[in-house]
């Protein structure tokens, strides 16, 4: 949740993908869809920990000298969501808990297109604007306005 990456991007970083960018920030490269590849960012100490708590050798995610299955690693997220929240949390929904964070946040929605590994900003735009109102939330907009105060 703290990059936006989907999961198997997650798993295909390698140890040589890590390149210090500031002192409190690691860069890391992401081969995301299409083999095209981007860079985010996460904090310097969470990284470490990462790397500390995995140990891998090739891959930042990995055991037995190999990198995770994005299966386990999906249920795992399921697993450990149920256990601590009491329900289930899918990978794709810390992914895009990030994205509406940051434009919440607002951030600009093209830097939030290239974190994700979009090629088109208005796909971000379209995917996490709010563009619904729930049913009460409209009613009030209609009494408020004046207007036809019959659809009580």
């Amino acid at each position: 949740v703290g990059t936006g990456v989907r999961v198997s991007e997650m798993l295909g970083v390698r140890l040589s993908d890590l390149r210090q960018s500031e002192q409190f920030f690691v860069g890391i490269r992401i081969v995301g869809k299409g083999h095209k590849s981007r860079v985010v960012h996460a904090k310097t100490a969470f990284v470490e920990r990462l790397r500390s708590h995995f140990g891998g050798t090739t891959y930042l995610f990995e055991h037995d000298g190999k990198p995770f299955s994005r299966v386990s690693v999906t249920n795992r997220i399921k697993h450990e969501a149920l256990k601590t929240i009491g329900r289930e949390v899918t990978a794709s929904q810390l992914r895009h808990t990030w994205a509406m964070i940051q434009i919440q946040q607002g951030r600009d929605v093209r830097a939030v297109a290239v974190a994700l590994g979009h090629s088109d900003p208005g796909l971000t735009a379209t995917m996490y604007s709010d563009r619904t109102l729930q049913p009460e939330e409209a009613f009030l907009d209609v009494q408020e306005s004046g207007e036809d105060e019959r659809a009580q």
